[in-house]
């Protein structure tokens, strides 16, 4: 697999791993669907930040 594949692959499984995040009821208080369920709205940011990266294998994430 060359690197851009690979890069595409993390990519996915991040993805993957953060619509289940926001997806899960247990996580609204955190995270949840906006209005239109087309977009997400980060309501606790450190929470967030908690839950997701160890969720994600430590893999750093940007926004």
């Amino acid at each position: 697999m060359d690197s851009s594949s690979a890069m595409a692959s993390q990519a996915l499984d991040l993805l993957k791993k953060t619509y289940e995040v926001v997806d899960h009821p247990s996580t609204n208080s955190i995270i949840s669907w906006g209005p239109d369920n087309k977009s997400f709205i980060i309501w606790d940011p450190e929470g967030f930040e908690k839950f997701l990266l160890p969720y994600s294998g430590g893999s750093r994430i940007n926004f």
